[in-house]
């Protein structure tokens, strides 16, 4: 059986990859990484991401193996710029892109949740034309309920089968969320997962480190979504320990025979 590729999500060496893309990036083919998620289009991080060209960062991954596998790109980018996606997504040859987060005033009533799943329905109707497959990834407000209703149900039972659930395991269960139980819930949407560790008196935690039951999370994993990337997103902690966090995350997870 072909093992599911993993990659890490470029977030997690923000400040390395800013500074020295090149050199960033065959740090992670080293570590033993099989691609990467990417972030663009984020103001605040423009030095850090926007600053290389499409063509020079796929160019940088196709001499070192890795593969571009998506970007994360704000809800502006899919209520107003497709056109600007989808250059960057052929550019680099990645065919998905998640939205990271959505503007909080969405989540205050259901009817605002709602308008985000008619949003995100019809850029993945308009994106699918051009191969590209886009989802959401979820964060702690998703998890805030709406007159006993949880917006991340909201949204996944108002999208199309075709819309990813990009689950981030540690987020999860950092808002109070069970991280196995969406999993369940939403057999097939998790094409793309997000593996992040959860400990709750070290938000440093790289995977191993923390509570999470990997073996669980692989299990309902590879039963009901066959992913078709693992990707590590590593948070907390500062810039000069993030690299060897992202290696010790790959190495656990290697060490599990994944």
């Amino acid at each position: 059986m072909n093992k599911t590729p993993i990659g890490l999500q470029i977030w997690s060496l923000r400040d390395a990859f800013g500074k020295d893309m090149p050199g960033t990036l065959k740090a992670i083919a080293d570590m033993g990484y099989d691609g990467v998620e990417l972030c663009r289009w984020y103001a605040p991080f423009v030095d850090s991401f926007d600053k290389w060209e499409a063509k020079d960062i796929r160019q940088a991954c196709d001499d070192l193996g890795l593969k571009i596998v998506s970007s994360h790109v704000p809800y502006v980018v899919i209520e107003e710029k497709i056109p600007e996606l989808v250059e960057f997504a052929h550019a680099v040859g990645m065919s998905f892109a998640m939205v990271a987060s959505v503007p909080k005033e969405n989540w205050g009533k259901r009817e605002g949740v709602l308008a985000v799943a008619e949003v995100f329905n019809t850029a993945s109707r308009q994106l699918a034309a051009e191969g590209i497959r886009i989802g959401y990834h979820n964060h702690d407000h998703d998890f805030h309920a709406i007159a006993g209703e949880m917006p991340w149900d909201i949204i996944f039972s108002n999208t199309d089968p075709e819309f990813v659930m990009q689950w981030d395991t540690g987020n999860a269960m950092a808002a109070g969320a069970d991280p196995y139980l969406y999993l369940e819930r939403y057999a097939g949407r998790s094409v793309l997962v997000h593996l992040k560790e959860y400990s709750p008196d070290n938000e440093a935690a790289a995977i191993g480190q923390g509570i999470m039951d990997w073996e669980r999370i692989f299990d309902l994993c590879d039963r009901l979504h066959k992913p078709e990337w693992y990707i590590v997103e590593q948070e907390g902690g500062d810039a000069a320990g993030a690299m060897e966090a992202a290696k010790v995350c790959i190495d656990f997870l290697r060490g599990m025979g994944k």
